[in-house]
């Protein structure tokens, strides 16, 4: 019987998405089981069985003390023998420590290991958790973590955090797209090569590039008769815009979004988890960027295709604009992503298809 190795992973999608080639790594060696989000569930049961993936939502949002006996008691129902996190989360060490797995791998609070410690908020919760760290450590009389692991910089991309950890447990390292298994698409999309897909949504409206200038791209695009698939986000209302060239598509679902991604040769979006899905299928990227650091989070193997300036001494600012508007966002030209875009389609015609996309 494998050793069971428990993940303790509750952000978003796509830092979910960025853990895969860890975890398929680790599946090899370990009984991987990962505690995560009700959002993020998919993501992981693309590469692990249901069971292995355990909903949870953090005790910090809202749960109160029952909320942090609740999951403690998930995380110790799953008899660790080692837990890993790659965040730099004081109050995610210390459920690491009460876990009961002797072995606890992760980043502590530091200033290189804590992103954007520069913000005035930032600091605050660094210095919380630094001494947060230390009265844990002492009620539960051990350290809270066994093997702390450092980046090597303050803008070390994160994806290295998960190598970081995959070298400690002496595992494979699976970054060989796909990452994931997704079904068939079930829509009839143009046959059309290179086939774009504009996705121009973003959780955050800080991210969103302006709605006009995506309608300006596509709108060149459509001219020079290229066909696009346009995708309606959930979080805004999407490019009000039609032509015979534009496919509009909404999807309802996930894995739905992840089966549209991997027909298309390359996608157009924000600074969203879009980017880290088509990376880890293999297509091509062009990312708006606007407070975070593209340094950290671009789309893997897409890095030299990221639309940025950095036109704002605050960034990275991780969402928390000081400015009347976000000038970062506002900054990036529709000229600029169009020569992005022209850049991935040379690369596109001058290698060849590849031949896991289906048609």
């Amino acid at each position: 019987m494998n050793p069971v190795l428990l993940i303790l992973e509750w952000h978003r999608i796509g830092d979910a998405i960025l853990s895969l080639p860890f975890l398929r790594g680790a599946a090899g060696r370990f009984d991987v089981r990962v505690i995560c989000s009700r959002i993020t569930g998919p993501v992981f049961e693309s590469v692990l069985l249901p069971p292995q993936v355990i909903t949870c939502d953090p005790p910090w949002d809202g749960g109160g003390w029952r909320g942090w006996s609740r999951c403690l008691q998930i995380i110790r129902k799953q008899a660790p023998d080692i837990i890993a996190s790659v965040w730099a989360d004081a109050r995610v060490h210390a459920l690491m420590a009460a876990s009961g797995a002797r072995r606890r791998i992760g980043f502590p609070m530091t200033t290189t290991n804590y992103y954007a410690s520069q913000v005035p908020w930032r600091k605050r919760n660094l210095h919380m958790g630094v001494a947060l760290s230390k009265v844990a450590g002492l009620a539960l009389a051990r350290p809270l973590l066994t093997e702390p692991l450092h980046r090597h910089d303050p803008f070390q991309p994160h994806l290295q955090a998960w190598r970081q950890v995959a070298h400690a447990l002496e595992t494979q390292w699976m970054d060989a797209t796909p990452w994931m298994a997704v079904p068939p698409y079930g829509q009839k999309l143009p046959d059309y090569h290179p086939l774009w897909l504009v996705h121009p949504g973003a959780q955050k409206a800080i991210r969103q590039w302006p709605m006009d200038r995506f309608l300006s791209v596509v709108r060149k695009m459509i001219d020079a008769g290229k066909p696009i698939v346009t995708v309606k986000p959930p979080d805004s209302p999407g490019l009000s815009i039609e032509h015979p060239l534009i496919h509009p598509v909404a999807p309802s679902s996930f894995m739905e979004l992840a089966a549209l991604v991997n027909r298309v040769d390359a996608v157009l979006c924000n600074d969203t988890a879009v980017g880290h899905l088509a990376a880890a299928l293999g297509r091509k990227v062009v990312s708006i960027f606007g407070p975070m650091e593209p340094r950290l989070y671009a789309p893997y193997g897409n890095e030299s295709h990221v639309a940025v300036q950095d036109v704002c001494p605050w960034r990275p600012c991780l969402d928390s604009c000081r400015m009347p508007s976000p000038i970062c966002m506002e900054a990036v030209t529709v000229k600029q992503v169009l020569d992005s875009i022209t850049s991935v389609e040379q690369e596109l015609t001058s290698a060849p298809m590849k031949s896991g996309k289906p048609r």
